[in-house]
C-alpha cells in the first residue's frame, strides 16, 4: 500500500513560518541534527525562499490540532485523505513511503491480499491512514494504542475466546520508506483496554492537588495535568478526591484506581504501580512561629522538639528511618488542626512541603505568623503513579510522552504560576 507524505501550508505567506510534527524516526527524529527528513527537506525549501522556519515536535494529536488553530503554520508529514482535504491543504507530494506487514519469525500467515487477513488481529497506530481498502475492510480485529475497533460482530465471541493465544503472534504494522527502517514500536493494548482514567489522589496538598474550598472540585497542578492527559489521548477522566489517602493507595495497589495524581517514588510500592516521569518538584521545609525560630541545619537539631505532619505523609527513606528513630511527631488528619498546634504551642514545628506550607498558611489566615525556617530538608521530585493492575499501564510511554512535551513547552511551569500567585487558593 503506498503513501504520500505532504506538506500542510495555512497561513499566508510571512517572514517566519512555525512547522511541527510528530515523532516519527526517520523522518521525523529529535536526535537527528536536523530533526529527521521531513524537517530536513520542509526547511530547505522554505529557506530556498527566503523564510525563517521554527520546528517543534509535538504529540500527533496537538499537531493536528495546532495547525487547525493557527498555532502552527505547518505539519511537515501528514499522509492525505480526502476528509482532511477538507480542512486542510496540502502540498504536491515530496516524500512516498508504503506499509509492510511485520510478523514473528516462527508465524505460518502468508499475506497476498487483504483476503488472508480474515480472523487475524492486527495492530496499528491510532489514527494512523493505512489505505482505504485496509481501514474499511471489516473481517479482522485492528488494535490501536488505546482503543479496539472490532471489524466483523459475526466472529466477536471466537475472536474473544481465542484472544489470549492470538496475542503472542500479533501481527504489527511498521513504515518502511527510502530505505530506512522507521522503527515505530507498537504500545498493543491487551484485552481490557484502557477505555477510562480512574483517578484519586490528596484533597488538601496545595499546590499539587487539593479541593476547592468552595466548590469542592478536585484543582491543582496534578489534577490539571491529568485533565490534559485524558484530553490528548480522548480517555475520559474521572476524579475521586472523597477516598481517605489510605484507601486511595489500597485501591490503587489492586486496580480498583488507574492513578494517583502526585506522589514521590517510593521503592516498595514501585512493585505495585510504575511511575510517570517527574513532572515537578517539591521542597520540604519545617514551619515555625514567627519569634520561635531555632537553628535548623540538620536533622539532628530535631531531636528533643516536637513536630506535627500529614497524617500518611512519607517524606523519603532517609527522613523517615531517621524520624522513626530519634523524633517526635504528631500525625494529624486536616493542615487546620496542625497550624492550630503550632499556633497553641503544643508543638514547635510541622513539617510540610514549602509551597503547600505557604499556601496553607494564607488560606488561613495565618501568613504573618509563620514561616519557613531555610534549611531544606530534602528535595522530592513529584510524580504521577499508574497501578500495575490497571489496563491503562499499558498507554505509560504516550503518558510520559505528554509530561514531557508539558515540562518542554513551559505547560507545567505556568500552571504551577498560576496556583502560586493567588494568595488565598480558590
Amino acid at each position: 500500500m503506498s503513501q504520500e507524505f505532504s506538506d500542510l501550508v495555512f497561513a499566508e505567506q510571512s517572514a517566519s513560518l512555525k512547522i511541527c510534527g510528530d515523532k516519527w524516526v526517520p523522518f521525523i527524529n529529535p536526535d537527528d541534527d536536523r530533526m529527521g527528513i521531513c524537517f530536513a527537506l520542509t526547511e530547505s525549501i522554505f529557506l530556498s525562499q527566503g523564510y525563517k522556519i521554527s520546528k517543534k515536535i509535538l504529540p500527533s494529536a496537538r499537531t493536528k490540532k495546532y495547525v487547525l488553530e493557527f498555532k502552527q503554520d505547518a505539519a511537515c508529514q501528514f499522509w492525505y485523505t480526502k476528509e482532511r482535504a477538507e480542512v486542510l491543504l496540502y502540498s504536491e507530494p515530496y516524500l512516498f513511503n508504503t506499509v509492510h506487514f511485520f510478523v514473528r519469525h516462527d508465524s505460518k500467515i502468508k499475506y497476498d491480499t487483504l483476503e488472508n487477513l480474515k480472523g487475524l488481529t492486527i495492530g496499528v497506530i491510532k489514527d494512523y491512514y493505512n489505505g482505504k481498502e485496509f481501514d474499511e475492510a471489516d473481517y479482522f480485529l485492528i488494535f490501536c494504542h488505546q482503543k479496539a475497533v472490532l471489524k466483523s460482530r459475526a466472529k466477536e465471541e471466537e475472536m474473544k475466546r481465542s484472544y489470549q493465544k492470538k496475542i503472542r503472534t500479533q501481527i504489527g504494522i511498521f513504515f518502511l520508506g527510502l530505505s530506512f527502517f522507521c522503527g515505530l514500536q507498537l504500545n498493543l493494548v491487551y484485552a481490557n483496554e484502557c477505555k477510562r482514567l480512574k483517578v484519586s489522589g490528596a484533597y488538601n496538598w496545595l499546590p499539587v492537588a487539593y479541593k476547592h474550598p468552595e466548590t469542592n472540585e478536585p484543582v491543582g497542578i496534578a489534577y490539571d495535568v491529568v485533565r490534559i492527559i485524558g484530553k490528548e489521548l480522548n480517555i475520559p477522566v474521572e476524579i475521586n478526591i472523597k477516598l481517605p489517602w489510605g484507601r486511595a493507595i489500597s485501591y490503587l495497589k489492586d486496580g480498583r484506581l488507574d492513578i494517583i495524581a502526585g506522589d514521590y517514588w517510593n521503592e516498595e510500592d514501585s512493585r505495585y504501580y510504575q511511575y510517570s516521569i517527574p513532572f515537578m518538584k517539591n521542597e520540604l521545609r519545617a514551619f515555625v512561629l514567627k519569634g520561635k525560630e531555632f537553628t535548623f541545619n540538620r536533622l539532628e537539631d530535631l531531636i528533643g522538639r516536637k513536630g506535627a505532619r500529614p497524617l500518611n505523609a512519607n517524606y523519603g527513606k532517609e527522613f523517615e528511618a531517621f524520624a522513626e528513630k530519634y523524633l517526635v511527631f504528631f500525625e494529624v488528619g486536616t493542615t487546620r488542626q496542625f497550624l492550630r498546634m503550632l499556633e497553641v504551642g503544643r508543638t514547635d514545628y510541622i513539617m510540610l512541603d514549602h509551597w503547600d506550607g505557604l499556601l496553607n498558611a494564607a488560606q488561613h489566615g495565618m501568613e504573618d505568623k509563620i514561616i519557613a525556617l531555610p534549611y531544606a530538608v530534602n528535595t522530592h521530585d513529584v510524580y504521577l503513579t499508574i497501578s500495575r493492575k490497571s489496563p491503562c499501564i499499558n498507554i505509560v510511554s504516550e503518558i510520559n510522552k505528554i509530561l514531557k512535551f508539558l515540562i518542554d513547552d513551559g505547560t507545567i511551569e505556568q500552571l504551577t504560576n498560576n496556583y502560586l500567585k493567588r494568595k488565598y487558593i480558590h
